[in-house]
């Protein structure tokens, strides 16, 4: 078996959760011996059930607006005046 990641060896693995306090502590699942990219019934699954399948998010333009300024800029009332060592002063 080969890692979705990085085409390496995958190998099994004894996967233990000691904090769990009520059923199995153990599973069975793969480990990459390249980048130790973990794998196992329960990533597989939520895996499979993404909806985007490239994995990449959709970046979204900003928008102009007083959200967009730095938060000195929103002060009200405030005015801000750059001074000869490069330091805002208000």
């Amino acid at each position: 078996m080969t890692c979705g990641r990085c085409d390496g060896l995958m190998v099994d693995e004894r996967i233990c959760d000691w904090e769990v306090t009520e059923g199995d502590r153990c599973t069975d699942g793969y480990r990459c011996l390249l980048c130790g990219n973990i794998v196992d019934a329960v990533i597989a699954g939520n895996r499979r059930l993404t909806t985007d399948p490239s994995g990449s998010r959709v970046s979204r333009p900003r928008l102009p607006g007083p959200l967009s300024q730095p938060d000195w800029r929103r002060r009200a009332g405030s005015e801000v005046t750059n001074t000869a060592d490069g330091l805002a002063t208000f």
